[in-house]
């Protein structure tokens, strides 16, 4: 799993949807995966955000879709 930088996200701080190479063993890339969150989620809630991932084949077509709620992260860092 290789995260894609973000131009915009390096150049001027803005958080945008992460992106990411997914490769086989060989180093070849199989799929990517995209982060699907609102902007107010990103900036006022980071890495506890709720978000949702996208797993994508070559031909663009969504395999997978995972869904992580915000709450449980929250709670997870209460009871820390």
């Amino acid at each position: 799993l290789h995260q894609v930088p973000s131009l915009l996200e390096t150049y001027s701080g803005w958080d945008e949807n992460n992106k990411y190479l997914i490769k086989n063993g060989a180093g070849m890339q199989i799929y990517y995966a995209i982060e699907d969150t609102e902007t107010c989620m990103r900036v006022c809630c980071g890495h506890y955000r709720g978000f949702s991932i996208y797993i994508i084949d070559n031909l663009n077509q969504v395999l997978k879709k995972l869904n992580f709620k915000e709450e449980k992260y929250l709670k997870k860092k209460k009871n820390s």
